[in-house]
């Protein structure tokens, strides 16, 4: 895609910004790519996130510091180090801009989703960026909403219902149809 724009998102406020061209594999032409970013000024925690799911608006969390926990949803309160996630910057290993892991506060672990299949859940790891089921793609669709696609599997993160523990999957994306694909940045 050409012409697309990134997201800056400073401290808890947006910021857009034109973008150099870029070619983007599976990502729906009304996609935007997001990147995270801070000012020399900010403190480290100014950039720690809660992310919300916009269907069932709680939050992402995962309980305690052990290998292979699963990432689920919760009621959302900043209060709790266990939601607090930082979206580290690393090179899209398809060439197409920025990828995230996703670290979490609590346990120093990051996100991720093994495998390729559809409905393989997200659980936390020790980091490592060289591994693709580790980074994510952040875009935003053309009514505001974003969506996290994982790099490895092309498939985004879903929550499926609005009940409390209900894990974090990943599904093929379609996030402007699925408001369950669709997440918010607290």
């Amino acid at each position: 895609m050409t012409g697309m724009s990134s997201l800056a998102i400073v401290g808890l406020g947006v910021v857009f910004a034109p973008a150099a061209s870029a070619a983007t594999a599976e990502v729906p032409s009304a996609g935007v790519h997001a990147t995270f970013t801070r000012s020399a000024t900010q403190a480290a925690d100014d950039y720690l996130y809660s992310f919300r799911n916009h269907n069932s608006q709680q939050c992402a969390v995962v309980r305690g510091t052990a290998l292979n926990a699963p990432a689920v949803q919760t009621g959302c309160d900043r209060g709790f180090s266990d939601q607090l996630w930082k979206f580290l910057p690393n090179p899209d290993p398809t060439g197409s801009g920025t990828a995230y892991q996703i670290w979490n506060y609590n346990s120093g672990q990051c996100l991720v989703v093994r495998g390729t299949a559809s409905d393989a859940p997200a659980v936390q790891t020790g980091c490592n960026a060289n591994y693709a089921d580790q980074l994510y793609a952040i875009y935003e669709n053309a009514a505001g909403e974003h969506y996290l696609r994982n790099i490895n599997s092309n498939m985004c993160l879903v929550v499926r219902g609005t009940a409390a523990g209900t894990p974090l999957l990943q599904t093929p994306c379609n996030p402007t149809a699925y408001v369950d694909q669709q997440w918010e940045f607290v």
